[in-house]
């Protein structure tokens, strides 16, 4: 019997002959596929290869396979934790000191007072000998003191009153504040605490609550009237995201070195200026972090020696005996052991 099947797309008709199928089903040359699904059976197919038997080695490398993937997960899920928990740090930083500089500079709550004399301050003229360094870090007395009265009528100031209670109120909240610190175009703008160690502070905020990225704090071995210091001393942490003393980094770059942005350091004493002089990398434990000195001219050998290993150099500096070094010291974020340092030089005060 003829079959007539139409084509697709086409008005023509093609008649095919079952003869003609039933020999293309029995000829396996004509069409191999049809042939066989008409023709083979299971024992023309054959038996299954045999599953082939896993070697010791085999087994090896398909666990250290498994293990491999298993690692990689688990260093996945680390990185992944490791970073939310530092930007809930970051974050949690923002938050504490976000809103902590702008009050301690708002004067306009002075604005009834008036600048006015008051009686000079009581304060010790300038010993006649070299003083003893050492006595006079370890608290021993006022031997060591310049003369931060000679020559100078104090006077009402409503800048200074204004940090000197400010600075009081975060006293009462934390006997371990020693001040604030604010550099010039950056964002440098912290209270500092002094503790009895320099280990506490670094995941602890400037109100002793727990916080990794930490407070702005004084080396434990400084004394807390900041006169007293012949080398003051701050630490804190280089922060990817720009905060604490990340923005220290920026004297590393020469134009912002030569363009006399100030460092203002404020206490109970006094508002403190300083000019930075010396910048570079060091290792944690070289001597650029030295409190005790034996003689006037050890100490100014010692600024002199800072002042030699720094990438750039002022054109017109010199260090006297009367002078007060500041320095900034924060880790570069590379080798554990390496940290950046950055020395000032006191140019100016506000008591």
């Amino acid at each position: 019997m003829n079959k007539t099947i139409k084509r697709s797309g086409s008005g023509e008709a093609a008649v095919i002959d079952d003869a003609f199928v039933e020999n293309l089903r029995n000829d396996p040359d004509s069409d191999p596929f049809l042939y066989s699904l008409e023709n083979l059976t299971q024992d023309d197919l054959g038996a299954p290869p045999e599953k082939k038997k896993r070697s010791f080695s085999d087994i090896i490398y398909e666990g250290a396979r498994k293990l491999l993937l298993l690692i990689c997960a688990g260093v996945f899920i680390y990185s992944m934790v490791t970073v939310a928990k530092s930007l809930i740090a970051y974050r949690q930083a923002e938050d504490l000191y976000q809103n902590l500089s702008s009050s301690m500079f708002d004067t306009s709550i002075l604005s009834g007072f008036e600048d006015s004399a008051y009686p000079p301050l009581a304060l010790p003229a300038k010993p006649s000998k070299p003083a003893d360094f050492l006595t006079a870090l370890n608290r021993g007395g006022d031997s060591a003191l310049i003369d931060f009265g000679g020559g100078y009528t104090p006077r009402y100031n409503k800048r200074v009153e204004l940090m000197k209670s400010m600075i009081n109120t975060l006293i009462i909240k934390n006997s371990d504040t020693f001040g604030w610190i604010k550099a010039e175009e950056t964002v440098i703008d912290y209270p500092i605490v002094l503790g009895e160690d320099n280990d506490f502070y670094l995941d602890h905020a400037y109100d002793r609550s727990s916080l990794p990225a930490g407070a702005i704090f004084a080396d434990y071995r400084c004394s807390r009237t900041l006169t007293e210091n012949f080398h003051l001393i701050l630490y804190g942490h280089n922060m990817k995201n720009g905060l604490m003393f990340n923005g220290a980094t920026k004297y590393l770059n020469e134009d912002f070195f030569f363009a006399d942005n100030l460092i203002e350091v404020s206490t109970p004493d006094g508002i403190f200026t300083y000019k930075v002089f010396s910048v570079y990398e060091a290792r944690y434990d070289d001597d650029y972090i030295r409190v005790g000195f034996g003689s006037w001219n050890e100490f100014i050998e010692y600024v002199k020696g800072l002042e030699a290993r720094s990438m750039y150099h002022l054109p017109d500096f010199e260090v006297k005996e009367d002078d007060r070094l500041l320095t900034l010291s924060t880790c570069t974020n590379g080798a554990w052991t390496q940290r950046y340092a950055i020395h000032a030089i006191l140019t100016s005060y506000e008591l």
